[in-house]
């Protein structure tokens, strides 16, 4: 668990961090009242992408998780305590479970025996059966949504897309889901009903008896499978699977909702009678009995047909008739001749099954050794796979990261743009920032940027802000390259940032803004350059002169109330740069004007920095875009 960056959210006392997303981070908190440990999840409305229509149906969204997930009680799903905001930030209180998600123990390869997995698969259909009866549709069952205690209990979470029977949010047409467990129904945006969640459990009973998805690839090939083919089924890919498990998981993932289970219930039922009654029932002892009296009276009739002929009546003669004698000899001739034959046939028939038996037995053990050794050897490729695949991703991260100084100087030498790499999990290089160029040239540049210090085949993922930099804002930041990445590369902790945490601003706002001081003592500027090729001077001022800021030091411009002078943001509007410089002696003798134009005081800016390029500790500069707009 990581550090919080907050020590206080409404009642609840902050213990740490448990996860971070793009919209926010999901803490372990404390509720000093109750005395009960509790998980935060939150949801910062201005980082939410997209204008302010987004971030409305992003927060009723979160909203509603609270809204589906409160309105339930079932040991199987997540309790949810309270929904609150707090400043810019919407919150979910809910019950903290010790434990990890089924995916965390997918992804370390680790399985379960067939009695665990029916057991937790018949939590995760109870908790369903219940959510459904209370008229609420997940949407979005798969293994990270899926929760395991420590005393092995599951429980289901996240109902962020579930659709209530009240709501109209999430409506036929968005395609909402995880793409690997998705419904066909939901990939093709019609409405769905509870059989959409049988699809997707029936896509994690999968994963539970196999340890591999049911649908694999690309966005558009798992798309294709899951509306075209079929899984291969799972006693194939393990051979302790039970066969009568493979129709569940087939009925299960049926194409069309009617095919499937119509109920989680009925999901549940099939589960358990196809563990209860798994392999063929041996002949009954009855059918047996009934076949061989079949056989031996069929033999009596032959028989009786024989005696019948041979005892006709003889003519009649002194002493026994020959006739007589004749009839009882071919009687004790057949009698024994058949009951021989009758034996015989018997065991003759006898030890033919014994040798079928044996045949069969031995074609079994034959196929099930074979089945085991390519089950073993399958697994060995996997961890094989695995063990390449993981080295891959740790080269690709220590190479990386060892190139983060010359990645930092290559992309300062992009032009008219603001650029940060990362190293993301993968061993991806992740370029961010803004460009003044075509998407297209700016993509290009900086794929070229990261090939010139790891070559064309290092995988580079970007994020660029669509909204270009404006033309008159080039000049700064092409002048300021140099000391902009040294800061970079020195992970300096100059900065400069709004001081009510959103960089957007209105007409008739304040500019309010926090500088961190460098990793030296230094004489700090702070520069605002505008759209109409001007800058104004923040720092140093007419009524602030004094600009020095000791090592690790803050300082907060232009608020009002502070007596100092302070700034009304005015049109033109659009994307504007504030620019702060830090260096060991003071970069002018004298104070410069308040405003001056852009191109003159970067001009006699960059000559001042030259001057000192062999000072040590060098300039540095961090820089900061904001984005004004009129009423």
């Amino acid at each position: 668990m990581k550090p919080a960056d907050i020590g206080k959210l409404g009642k609840y006392e902050i213990v740490g961090e448990l996860g971070r997303g793009a919209m926010g981070v999901v803490y372990k908190g404390f509720d000093p009242a109750i005395e009960r440990y509790v998980a935060i999840k939150t949801v910062r409305k201005d980082l939410v992408a997209g204008d302010e229509d987004a971030t409305v149906t992003q927060v009723e969204r979160f909203k509603r998780e609270a809204k589906a997930a409160g309105r339930m009680a079932h040991p199987n799903i997540v309790g949810i305590y309270e929904y609150g905001e707090v400043d810019e930030t919407a919150f979910i209180a809910m019950e903290f479970v010790e434990g990890r998600s089924l995916k965390d123990v997918f992804d370390a390869d680790e399985r379960f025996e067939l009695p665990t997995l029916i057991r937790m698969m018949t939590e995760v259909l109870s908790a369903l059966e219940y959510s459904h009866k209370n008229g609420i549709i997940h949407r979005d069952i798969k293994p990270a949504n899926i929760m395991i205690t420590k005393a092995g209990e599951v429980k289901i979470t996240d109902f962020g897309i579930a659709r209530l029977e009240s709501s109209s949010l999430t409506q036929a047409g968005a395609v909402l889901g995880t793409p690997s467990y998705m419904s066909p129904e939901q990939f093709m945006g019609q409405q769905v009903d509870a059989r959409s969640d049988l699809f997707s459990a029936g896509g994690v009973l999968y994963q539970l008896l196999t340890g591999e998805k049911p649908f694999t690839g690309s966005l558009t090939t798992i798309m294709h499978k899951v509306l075209n083919a079929q899984p291969e089924a799972p006693s194939l890919l393990n051979v302790q699977v039970p066969a009568a498990l493979d129709a569940v998981a087939a009925t299960a993932m049926a194409k069309r909702p009617d095919d499937r289970y119509q109920s989680a219930a009925a999901f549940a039922r099939a589960l358990k009678e196809a563990c209860e009654g798994r392999g063929a029932a041996p002949e009954s002892a009855s059918a047996v009995h009934e076949t061989q009296a079949t056989l031996a009276g069929a033999t009596v009739i032959d028989h009786t047909a024989v005696v019948g002929v041979a005892a006709a009546p003889p003519a009649r003669r002194k002493g026994v008739p020959v006739g007589v004698v004749a009839a009882v000899l071919a009687l004790v001739l057949i009698v024994v001749g058949g009951g021989a034959w009758w034996a015989f046939n018997r065991a003759d028939d006898g030890d033919a099954a014994e040798r079928a038996a044996a045949a069969e037995a031995e074609r079994r053990a034959r196929e099930l050794a074979a089945r085991e050794r390519a089950e073993a050897e399958r697994k060995a490729r996997a961890e094989a796979e695995r063990a390449a695949r993981e080295q891959a991703r740790q080269d690709r991260i220590a190479t990386a990261r060892s190139a983060m100084p010359a990645l930092h100087q290559a992309l300062a030498r992009v032009p008219c743009s603001r650029l940060a790499p990362t190293v993301e999990s993968d061993g991806t290089v992740g370029v961010s920032g803004s460009s003044g160029q075509a998407a297209d040239v700016a993509e290009d540049r900086v794929r070229a940027a990261v090939a010139e210090v790891l070559g064309g085949d290092h995988p580079v993922r970007l994020a660029l802000d669509p909204t270009l930099i404006p033309p008159t804002l080039c000049a700064p930041l092409d002048r300021l390259a140099g000391p902009l990445a040294r800061a970079r590369v020195a992970r300096s902790p100059l900065a400069v940032l709004p001081a009510t945490g959103s960089a957007r601003f209105r007409t008739g706002d304040n500019l309010i803004i926090n500088v961190a001081g460098a990793e030296f003592d230094a004489y700090t500027r702070v520069d605002y350059f505008t759209l109409e090729g001007y800058v104004v001077h923040l720092l140093p001022n007419g009524l602030e002169r004094d600009n020095r800021l000791a090592t690790g030091a803050t300082r907060q411009l232009g608020r009002p109330d502070h007596g100092g002078r302070f700034w009304t943001i005015g049109p033109p509007f659009g994307k504007e740069l504030i620019v702060v410089t830090a260096s060991a002696t003071p970069l002018f003798p004298q104070p410069r004007a308040e405003a001056e134009l852009a191109a003159d005081y970067l001009a006699a800016l960059d000559e001042a920095i030259n001057a000192q390029a062999d000072a040590e500790p060098r300039t540095v500069a961090a820089a900061l875009f904001i984005q004004t707009r009129g009423e």
